[in-house]
């Protein structure tokens, strides 16, 4: 498999900062979900 240390290595290898956010899940949403966002 491919883990998330090895991916945030890779992206920091080629001067890309990586960010994690952690919030609160809105009380619209019925579960908590995960995204990944390129900016």
């Amino acid at each position: 498999g491919f883990s998330i240390m090895h991916l945030f290595r890779f992206l920091n290898a080629f001067d890309q900062d990586v960010e994690i956010v952690v919030k609160t899940t809105p009380l619209s949403d019925s579960q908590a979900r995960t995204r990944v966002v390129a900016l």
